[in-house]
């Protein structure tokens, strides 16, 4: 290997955390290297400012691409990660793209129409996003279009830049002179038009083989599709008053050469020749739909379901005796009779798939061949038994017609799917309803599937995965079932499989080992980020880390919108406009009708970026538009909004719709509003309004557990935040409780009570094993022996208390033990006590009783100003996490009673001491 000296010059810069591995290429500003991050165990590729043009010109343009590209979050753009610098280098890491570039690719040919088709609507919706941010790329080129099995991404955004409007600026004719728009090469504005030009041209050298430039005056576009030919006419216009009015005109004009040649009729002719369009579409119709539905015919429109694909199989083409030759027509027939509740028979110039069959009939046996956009696949059987060939040919279809919009069944052996054509069928369309995060239909429709054919054993992972993404409890006989048939999937999915079983530490390293070997399945890298996401916190990562793993999902499959939820609520949770905004834009563009849940998920992450990004005032008028559509209004689940809202940091907006709900007419509703308003409350340092809503809630559910909640709350904080909450008046409320005749109630309260007098006594009470330990090693801590405390707790499983005992337990734990671990010098460890409550794991909806879930968000903000004065202490290091602490305690704080306000008032001369502030 040649030697290097930049490679070893970067991996000193890049030692703590990556490990440099090898050159990847380079351009005019910076050299390209592939290197692996240790800590998430992820291949990037980090560039290099080339040394000789570490200027003050030349840096400042290599740190522009860098906050250029930092500011996208879009599946067919290039995504930086973050930037750094070290021995002397500007550096910054991001996204490694493992496919050529399309430059690569057209050195072998020029590419089909409908490849270059779906290639621009991937380059154009890229585009559309980095033009609404107020850039122009201004180098659209092959070699800066990246090509990955199912989408493309436009990268290197060296030269880019907000778009000009005088003609001296010196920057306007920068860009590749094959590629540049008359624009540039005049030295005239530069907008988001020039990019439109760019990439006509690139869409015109990718399906001719022809540059575009060099064609002068007399472009020749034979051998171009004519609708195609008329898309890129427009955009390579050389008045950019002439081109598509944007990037989304442009992407929309090219999708409709995706849909039926009627729809593209209509679109491409304009709004002025829409009723020839629509006569010609009726005459279309009549002549060739109106005929019946024989064999040789497609379906009547009135009968196409716009949810199924259309596919074009309407003769199988025979060799053999002619007497015999009806079997070949009988066999479409019987195929077509099968499928059609589930395929959109139809003309081949309306078909997504237009599959080809031939028949050959001997003696001796039966061969069928079908091909024509799926996989090839060769059938035999007796000539008896000719009629056995429907299921198998059926299959085939079905998998070939559905394979691009559901991953899975594409990359799953025949063996692990349903056996029988009809649970095949309902299988897919379940899998469908995944896609579209319509969770409640997509379980039923496995359910029906399950019924269907007992053959379906996968599909009784899927609901089980289903009802874990619900928070339900899984059905132990469906977890038996599926595990028995294991074998029968790939390595990875298997994995995947037994990854949801094991212990959570355990499970994310599964999962990990399962990303990092199988790269390109989608089901572990969203996995992988669904776990980091609810329940990596409890276990010491940070929400956050769930973001580069859920990006990867959506980059597999940009069209996946579970992934696409996660990333917008995790980006609302994190502060990020720009990300959240991008992903909810997503899964609307990616979405159908949602069912009644998916409707309530899309409710409230409307209503959590309203409360983080908004002013109060707009929010809450949101707030109200949102909650009073009949679909929500109607809801057995409205409850659990304001429970919810804390989940995205914004505990005002809880407590708003929560005094929204406490009006409902239903008690249930009532009730969960009130208790919304009371975990906002703390959250927000507003102790004192929780009596008053604890005797409101006393008239609207008299519950003696909801009274012993709110005497338990008045105790906990007295424990983990004295003088909050007096302790004499804590330990009254709790005395009732130790006379209790629940059992249980009686046992935490005398647990309870126990932390408060600081000794181990227990009224008489034998509370669970957990919570005896617990006050053993609360003693232990506080006799100065904090290691001997830690080991204590090591043996609770502190999750499985939090869930089915006190509520209260998880918090008390993580609180504790960030205390001893920081007296004994384990900042790190204290830290990830500390991140707990970032956690999305419920048992089901919170519209019930408390969760012990609902309490870690309540903490949260007492939790991030402990971890601020942790770190603030800790080094130059960790210094941005104090930061970021500090500002989410000035955030929610800021004008609270008592030493809560203080605490604010302190976070803020903190904060700005470290410049932490804007």
């Amino acid at each position: 290997m040649d030697h290097d000296p930049l490679l070893e010059r970067l991996q000193r810069a890049v030692a703590r955390d990556y490990h440099v591995e090898r050159r990847l290429g380079g351009g005019g500003m910076g050299h390209v290297y592939v290197a692996h991050e240790l800590r998430l165990n992820r291949p990037v590729a980090i560039k290099v400012l080339r040394p000789e043009l570490d200027t003050a010109d030349g840096g400042e343009a290599f740190l522009r691409e860098a906050q250029t590209l930092a500011g996208i979050r879009h599946p067919n753009v290039v995504v930086i990660y973050q930037t750094g610098e070290g021995e002397g280098l500007q550096f910054y890491f991001m996204e490694l793209v493992n496919g050529p570039t399309l430059e690569e690719r057209l050195a072998t040919g020029p590419l089909a129409a409908k490849e270059v088709v779906r290639i621009g609507i991937n380059l154009l919706d890229g585009l559309e996003t980095v033009h609404r941010l107020g850039v122009v790329h201004r180098d659209v080129k092959p070699s800066n279009v990246f090509l990955l099995h199912n989408r493309a991404m436009l990268g290197d955004f060296g030269i880019a830049r907000p778009p000009t409007d005088v003609a001296t600026d010196a920057h306007n004719r920068e860009g590749t002179p094959a590629y540049r728009a008359p624009e540039q090469e005049a030295g005239d504005p530069i907008t988001p038009s020039t990019d439109l030009y760019s990439s006509g041209g690139v869409l015109y050298e990718a399906v001719s083989g022809r540059r575009f430039q060099e064609q002068g005056e007399n472009v020749d576009w034979s051998g171009i599709p004519s609708d195609l030919a008329r898309v890129l006419r427009r955009a390579v216009a050389k008045d950019p008053a002439d081109r598509w009015p944007d990037a989304a005109a442009f992407r929309k004009a090219l999708e409709h050469l995706q849909a039926p040649r009627i729809g593209r009729i209509i679109a491409l002719t304009g709004a002025g020749a829409l009723l020839l369009g629509v006569g010609i579409a009726a005459v279309v119709i009549a002549g060739r739909w109106g005929g019946g539905r024989g064999a040789g015919s497609g379906s009547s429109t009135s009968d196409l379901n716009p949810r199924n694909p259309n596919v074009a199989f309407d003769r199988i083409e025979y060799v053999g005796p002619p007497e015999r030759r009806p079997a070949a027509d009988s066999l479409v027939r019987m195929v077509q009779s099968d499928l059609r509740p589930h395929i959109n028979f139809v003309d081949p110039s309306s078909a997504s798939l237009a599959i080809v069959g031939r028949m050959t009939m001997t003696d001796a046996a039966v061969d069928v061949q079908l091909s024509g956009g799926i996989r090839p696949s060769e059938f035999r059987v007796a000539p008896a038994q000719w009629p056995a060939l429907r299921d198998s040919i059926g299959s085939r279809i079905l998998l070939g017609a559905w394979d691009y919009r559901i991953p899975l069944a594409g990359s799953l052996p025949r063996r692990a799917l349903p056996r029988t054509t009809e649970g095949l069928a309902r299988f897919l369309e379940a899998e469908q309803l995944v896609m579209q995060a319509q969770w409640e239909s997509a379980h039923s429709a496995f359910l029906r599937a399950e019924a269907t054919d007992s053959t379906c054993w996968i599909c009784s992972w899927r609901i089980t995965d289903i009802d874990r993404w619900l928070s339900r409890e899984p059905d132990p006989d469906r977890v038996r079932r599926y595990r028995q048939h294991a074998d029968s999937l790939p390595i990875a999915y298997r994995r995947i499989m037994v990854a949801a079983q094991l212990p959570l530490q355990n499970r994310l390293d599964t999962l990990r080992a399962v990303t990092e070997s199988s790269r390109e399945v989608f089901l572990g890298w969203f996995q992988l980020g669904d776990e980091l996401f609810h329940r990596g916190p409890l276990s010491g990562h940070r929400r956050a880390e769930a973001i580069p793993a859920l990006e990867r999902a959506v980059r597999i499959r940009p069209d996946f919108v579970p992934a696409w939820e996660h990333l917008a609520w995790a980006a609302i949770a994190e502060g990020d406009s720009t990300d959240a905004a991008s992903a909810l834009a997503a899964v609307e563009r990616n979405s159908a009708a949602p069912d009644a849940f998916s409707s309530e998920i899309r409710g409230l992450l409307q209503v959590g970026f309203a409360w983080r990004f908004n002013p109060p005032t707009k929010a809450l008028i949101l707030t109200q538009q949102v909650t009073s559509e009949p679909k929500l209004q109607n809801s057995p689940d409205l409850g659990a909004g304001p429970r919810l809202l804390p989940t995205f940091d914004v505990p005002r907006g809880a407590i708003a719709l929560g005094k929204m709900l406490a009006q409902a007419s239903e008690r249930d509703v009532q009730r969960s509003g009130l208790i919304g308003q009371t975990f906002g409350s703390l959250a927000l340092g507003q102790v004192d309004s929780i009596r008053g809503l604890a005797r409101k809630l006393t008239e609207v559910a008299p519950e003696p557990a909801l009274d012993f909640f709110f005497a338990e709350l008045q105790a906990a904080l007295a424990v983990l935040d004295p003088d909050s909450v007096s302790t004499e008046d804590a330990r009254d409320g709790l005395r009732f409780w130790l006379l209790s005749s629940d059992a249980a109630l009686r046992d935490r309260a005398a647990w309870m009570s126990s932390l408060l007098e600081g000794r181990s006594r227990l009224h008489g009470a034998s509370p669970p094993r957990e919570l005896r330990l617990a006050i053993t090693a609360d003693s232990l801590g506080a006799m100065g022996v904090p290691r001997a405390a830690l080991r204590l707790l090591d043996k609770v499983n502190i999750d499985s208390v939090a869930r089915h005992g006190d509520p209260f337990f998880r918090a008390f734990v993580h609180f504790r033990r960030a205390e001893w671990r920081a007296e004994i010098g384990d900042i790190e460890g204290a830290k990830t006590e500390l991140i707990w409550h970032e956690h999305l794991d419920l048992a089901g909806l919170p519209t019930g009783l408390p969760q012990a879930a609902e309490v870690d968000w309540a903490f949260g903000t007492l939790a991030r100003w402990r971890l601020a004065r942790l770190l603030d202490g800790a080094g130059r290091a960790q210094r941005g996490e104090a930061c970021n602490a500090y500002r989410a305690v000035i955030r929610n704080w800021a004008g609270s009673p008592a030493q809560y306000g203080a605490r604010a008032d302190t976070a803020r001369i903190r904060a700005r001491e470290l410049n932490c502030m804007p």
